[in-house]
């Protein structure tokens, strides 16, 4: 695994961490069930799926934030940025 995916890149951004995870609770609460997605929400995950259907891993990485963080539990790591995230991706057999 490359070492840019490890637990030591949350030890560098731990306060940044805290603090996504302090302002969470009141975005959740947007999530709550029950509650119908908008139609930007649907289209949203519609191309999301059509783009992982066929594989397309420039159009996933056009979906996602650059700052975006991704992790796969039970596997160790986390990684961070839109090019990492997507480098991940291809390295574990994607696309």
């Amino acid at each position: 695994m490359p070492p840019d995916c490890t637990s030591a890149f949350y030890e560098e951004n731990a306060e940044t961490y805290a603090n996504r995870a302090r302002s969470l609770p009141k975005q959740r609460l947007e999530w709550a069930p029950g509650t119908d997605p908008t139609e930007a929400e649907r289209e949203l995950v519609d191309r999301f799926v059509a783009y992982g259907e066929r594989a397309d891993v420039r159009g996933l990485a056009e979906l996602l934030h650059e700052d975006v963080r991704f992790s796969m539990p039970p596997q160790p790591g986390t990684w961070q940025g839109r090019d990492r995230v997507v480098q991940c991706w291809i390295d574990g057999g994607f696309g």
